[in-house]
């Protein structure tokens, strides 16, 4: 049994087998990882990596919080849910709290 997310990720990128179902969508987990993988590239190509790297999602309870967590394992230091329900003031106070170094990543 793995005793990390991330060796557990790295155990599974050849599978098969279904990792994550949402609606009538259907991932495996070799196509999990792949994106959690691109996700991480992603983000390590915009930032600085002599500082820490955590990374704020703001994001609902979608595969896509899934992707985005697997991306924190497969190689940032950290990430944390910006929770898309707060509003104003108190969302600037949540993003600053977690905002280590800044870099706006869009993906598809």
């Amino acid at each position: 049994m793995a005793d990390t997310l991330q060796r557990l990720l790295r155990s599974r990128a050849e599978h098969d087998a279904i990792a994550v179902k949402h609606d009538d969508q259907v991932w495996t987990w070799r196509e999990h990882v792949a994106a959690a993988s691109a996700h991480a590239a992603a983000v390590l190509a915009e930032v600085d990596p002599s500082r820490p790297v955590h990374v704020g999602t703001l994001l609902g309870n979608t595969p896509d919080m899934l992707t985005a967590l697997a991306a924190a394992a497969r190689g940032v230091d950290a990430a944390q849910r910006v929770a898309a329900q707060r509003r104003g003031r108190e969302r600037g106070q949540h993003v600053r709290s977690v905002a280590q170094q800044r870099a706006d990543v869009h993906w598809p």
